[in-house]
C-alpha cells in the first residue's frame, strides 16, 4: 500500500501514484507491460486476477520486477512528514528512520539504555567475580587446611616414629 499524498511537502507527480491504492509508490515494481505499482498492491491484485490492472493483459507474479532505478531514486527523494514527530520532513528513503531530530533522540535513548544496561551488567559481573573469588578463596582455604592437616599429621607421625626409634635404640 502506498503513502498518502497529503503527507508530502509538495504534491507528488501523478507519475508516482499507484493506480491500485492511489498512494505514492511503496516499493515500486513493474509488470510485464511496464506499468508501475506498489509491490504489495500488485501482488494482491495478481492473487485475485492474472492480468495487468491497467491493460488487462495476462500477467503473473513470477514476471514482476523492480521498477527502474531512476524512478525509485526520484520517489525516494520526495520529502514526507516524519513518521514519529509529524513536524519535520524527511526524504522517503529515510522515512523508517524518521527525521534527524527523532533519529538523534532514539539514538540518545538507546545509548542511555545501553549505558544503564552496561552499568547493571558491570555490577552483576563484579558481584559474580567477587562471589567466584570468595568461592576460590574458600576452596583454596579448604585445600590449604587439608594440606596443613596432612602435613601436620605427617609430622606428628614422623615425630612420634622418631621418638619411638630413639626409644628403641636405648
Amino acid at each position: 500500500m502506498g503513502y498518502e499524498a497529503s503527507l508530502f511537502l509538495e504534491k507528488p507527480n501523478d507519475e508516482f501514484i499507484c493506480s491500485i491504492c492511489l498512494g505514492v509508490y511503496d516499493d515500486p515494481v513493474s509488470d510485464e507491460c511496464g506499468h508501475v505499482f506498489c509491490s504489495a498492491c500488485l501482488e494482491g491484485w495478481l492473487k485475485r486476477k492474472n492480468s495487468c490492472p491497467m491493460s488487462s493483459l495476462p500477467c503473473s507474479i513470477a514476471k514482476i520486477r523492480k521498477a527502474p532505478l531512476p524512478l525509485r531514486n526520484l520517489i525516494g527523494a520526495l520529502q514526507i512528514l516524519c513518521v514519529e514527530c509529524k513536524k519535520n520532513y524527511v526524504s522517503l528513503d529515510r522515512y523508517e528512520d524518521g527525521c534527524q531530530d527523532c533519529y538523534v533522540r532514539r539514538l540518545t535513548n538507546r545509548t542511555a539504555a545501553k549505558d544503564s544496561f552496561a552499568r547493571g551488567a558491570r555490577q552483576t559481573q563484579a558481584q559474580a567475580q567477587a562471589q567466584t573469588s570468595d568461592n576460590i578463596w574458600q576452596s583454596d582455604w579448604v585445600k590449604w587446611a587439608g594440606i596443613v592437616g596432612v602435613a601436620t599429621a605427617g609430622l606428628l607421625v614422623l615425630n612420634s616414629s622418631m621418638k619411638h626409634k630413639s626409644r628403641d635404640k636405648k
